[in-house]
């Protein structure tokens, strides 16, 4: 699998903000870099959790769950995800 960001993503993705952010209008990429961001940061930083926020948890099992399945299992990384009632993935 092969990643490659926009300018934007890119900024966002490897930013040494504290609390970096990415603004933009629908269908941007947002979501992407930000699973992109959250990955890179859960391999370099195994013992760190990491959060993902959606206005909704539906929201987070309709978009955010299958980008992350597709991602991990393009880049052959395994992972756990437990949609019910925690809504967890473990990337191990």
């Amino acid at each position: 699998m092969e990643i490659n960001p926009t300018v934007p993503q890119d900024r966002f993705i490897f930013s040494d903000a504290k609390y970096p952010a990415l603004v933009a209008g629908f269908g941007a990429g947002k979501t992407e870099a930000l699973i992109v961001r959250s990955i890179l940061g859960k391999i370099q930083q195994p013992k760190t959790d990491r959060a993902f926020y959606e206005p909704t948890y539906d929201l987070i099992r309709m978009i955010a769950w299958p980008r992350y399945e597709e991602m991990l299992s393009g880049l052959n990384i395994p992972y756990r995800l437990v949609k019910h009632p925690h809504n967890i993935l473990d990337i191990e």
